[in-house]
């Protein structure tokens, strides 16, 4: 990661770099699970929260370039996505950026409301920007706080948020569940004290 940093971030003249255009990262996140290399005798981890603060200084150089971001699978967990929702703020090329299964959590998610509500826009106004935060584990609060976000900027820049299986779903059945059990052993303990 600090190699490709170095390469896109030199301050010198630009270079090839400022013509990358899409970064596909992804399959070091899906490798890192169970990939092992044989040869070298350790596992392959893909990029976790130090990888994000080498990526989000990429997205602030000047010389980037990049509109597409693909980071899928890689645990980057709050902290990444803190550090690269903030370098988004400063940068203007970028029109999508995928974050599934990053484990972000609800401090990513806040973060990148606050980038809602700070910044996204392009530099053309008729630009869509595009943010996968599916399967992040953001529960019930992430996803509201995403939701005020794009609510109050619902008539500015063109924003399209991919929240989709946030354990939203599987929080509100479980409260459900304890709510249900909790009458049943009310109700199941009038029964024993009647007789």
């Amino acid at each position: 990661m600090i190699v490709l940093q170095d390469l896109i971030c030199a301050t010198s003249p630009p270079t090839t770099a400022n013509f990358i255009k899409h970064l596909d990262l992804s399959l070091a996140g899906r490798a890192g699970s169970s990939y092992f290399d044989q040869i070298q005798g350790y596992k392959v981890r893909g990029i976790r929260s130090h990888g994000a603060v080498a990526i989000a200084a990429i997205l602030q150089s000047q010389h980037c370039g990049l509109i597409k971001l693909q980071l899928d699978s890689n645990k980057i967990g709050g902290f990444g996505g803190e550090v690269i929702a903030s370098a988004l703020l400063h940068n203007k090329s970028i029109q999508s950026l995928s974050l599934q299964r990053c484990g972000i959590g609800v401090r990513g998610a806040e973060s990148f409301a606050n980038y809602i509500n700070n910044h996204c826009s392009p530099a053309d106004k008729n630009t869509q920007i595009s943010l996968d935060l599916s399967l992040n584990m953001m529960g019930h609060k992430g996803i509201a706080l995403l939701g005020d976000a794009l609510q109050s900027r619902k008539n500015s820049t063109n924003i399209l948020v991919d929240v989709d299986n946030n354990f939203v779903t599987l929080e509100v059945l479980n409260a459900v569940t304890h709510g249900l059990g909790f009458i049943f052993a009310v109700l199941g303990g009038e029964r024993a004290f009647t007789i």
